[in-house]
């Protein structure tokens, strides 16, 4: 039997389907999906556009205002018809969210739950998605390994996917309604793509490029993970004299994700005359850290309304999330706030922050760094069993019946074993560093050789995982959530040159060529 047969379409769907099925074990054992506090937010933008373009509410529609079309004077044919509209809530009905609509809580990742879950409940929503990561990960994987020259190399191929799918996080972020899990894969797809650009087939390049698209859209930062690929990209490949063309490449995807945030924020406008609203995750980040709340204390006793936050210097400072979202008297600050301070706020967010900037650079920057230094140490999974103020806002977040569902879960209850993940995971990570180490070593010596695309998907890979740590740990609060959902792009790494080592003798054409 051939031993490529794995690789072949065939082979390639099957693998596709059985890790989709492996994938899940942690919503199996935690007898549901895992939900997130925001992961609401992302059904019920969906669910609101529905309501607004059919007039078909749902379960989810519990906090729409549905405001019904004016009457008009004519013809008894034309009122009957009106009247028959307005009955049955017609698409020219309005729709207003009873909350702010927030930028940056992608409508179209919403439809990818809700439109199953809608039909056929969470666990369709779930199955979805680890259909989507299985089939993207097995189809960039086997690239690598056709372009790299390892096709052979079968075990090594599944016994990655295995080695993914049990004591990586990868699972628990896929089994999550969130778009985290698709960080580690934006990465993996980008890498494959802007290295082995001039050896894939047409249609590859599409599938990588449009999946890309489509994965940007998903949250800001996949979006800003694809920029700073793309400029990695470019860097690697300034020896050659040809940077500009990996962010050619890379262009198509960074246009659809923002044409894509463009048509969101043009519909909210022309639908309820007003902006989505970006939280000030910046000012709370500098808040938190006490940069910025010394800035304010300086700057608001001069001028008490020279910022939005002057108002609320009694109560600083604040942690991140605290600012951001608790409705607690005392603590309140964005999420209760009038619409009129919430845009303030948020049209304040950057020159507030080069305020600062500017006023305290080194400790801006050192905060900044600390962050970056939390998040790449930390190798948790608290987010899978759910904090007190989650589990009381069950209540207010869901629907009755999705809401019996994640009270019966063992991460409502605080059970979920995730101690042995977050320990398998470092010892993945620290394994994988040793690994490529020892590769390395060899190459100096001369014993290996590693064909150069192998070299620059590695250094991708492992770029898109330290980017992702300075972004988070600059950006926002540094969270154990933020670094793990791309904890897979090391041992990926990893697995790379592994894949690729030959004997000395042996030379495989690089890439990133033209």
């Amino acid at each position: 039997m051939d031993k490529t047969n794995a690789h072949s379409p065939r082979g390639l769907a099957l693998a596709t389907m059985l890790l989709s099925i492996v994938l899940l074990w942690p919503a199996y054992l935690n007898c549901g999906p895992f939900w997130f506090p925001d992961t609401s937010t992302y059904i019920r933008g969906a669910d609101a556009a529905t309501v607004w373009l059919t007039g078909s509410p749902s379960e989810w529609s519990d906090r729409l205002a549905i405001e019904p079309a004016e009457p008009v004077v004519a013809d008894d044919a034309d009122t009957t018809a009106q009247n028959e509209a307005s009955a049955t809530g017609s698409a020219k009905s309005r729709v207003v969210p009873t909350q702010p609509v927030i930028s940056g809580r992608s409508i179209y990742y919403g439809f990818q739950l809700y439109l199953p879950m809608r039909f056929l409940g969470p666990w369709a929503a779930v199955f979805l998605q680890s259909l989507i990561v299985a089939g993207l990960l097995v189809f960039a994987l086997h690239l690598l390994f056709r372009e790299t020259g390892a096709l052979e190399k079968r075990g090594l191929f599944f016994g990655s996917l295995v080695l993914l799918a049990l004591v990586t996080p990868l699972p628990y972020y896929t089994a999550m309604l969130m778009p985290d899990v698709y960080s580690g894969i934006i990465v993996l797809l980008l890498s494959v793509l802007l290295v082995f650009w001039s050896r894939l087939s047409t249609g590859e390049k599409a599938v990588l490029l449009i999946a890309s698209g489509i994965l940007a859209t998903f949250h800001t930062t996949l979006l800003l993970l694809t920029v700073t690929t793309g400029l990695l990209a470019a860097i690697i490949h300034w020896p050659l004299r040809s940077a500009w063309k990996p962010l050619l490449r890379a262009a198509p995807v960074l246009i659809i994700a923002v044409l894509a945030g463009t048509m969101f924020d043009w519909g909210i406008e022309k639908a309820l005359d007003r902006k989505p609203v970006s939280p000030p995750f910046l000012s709370a980040r500098l808040v938190a850290d006490g940069s910025g709340s010394a800035y304010l204390r300086k700057t608001c006793s001069q001028d008490a309304d020279r910022w939005a936050l002057c108002a609320h210097l009694d109560k600083l400072p604040l942690e991140s999330d605290e600012m951001l979202w608790d409705e607690r008297p005392g603590k309140a600050v964005f999420w209760t706030a009038q619409l009129a301070e919430q845009q303030r706020l948020s049209a304040e967010d950057k020159p507030f922050f080069l305020h600062v900037l500017a006023d305290d650079p080194f400790g801006v920057i050192g905060d900044a760094i600390r962050g970056t230094a939390i998040l790449i140490g930390s190798y948790d999974l608290v987010a899978f069993n759910y904090p007190d103020f989650h589990i009381n806002e069950i209540s207010e977040k869901y629907p009755s019946e999705i809401g019996e569902g994640i009270r019966s879960t063992l991460a409502a209850k605080k059970a979920m074993p995730v101690a042995f993940i977050g320990w398998s995971t470092l010892a993945v990570v620290l394994v994988s560093f040793g690994l490529m180490a020892a590769i390395c070593y060899r190459v100096w010596q001369g014993r290996e050789t590693i064909a150069r695309g192998a070299w620059q998907v590695t250094i991708l890979l492992l770029g898109g995982w330290l980017a992702n740590a300075v972004i988070c740990g600059a950006l926002s609060s540094p969270t154990d959530r933020y670094q793990m959902r791309l904890a897979i792009l090391v041992p990926l790494a990893a697995v790379t040159l592994v894949a690729a080592r030959q004997r000395k003798h042996a030379t495989i054409n690089g890439a990133l060529t033209a």
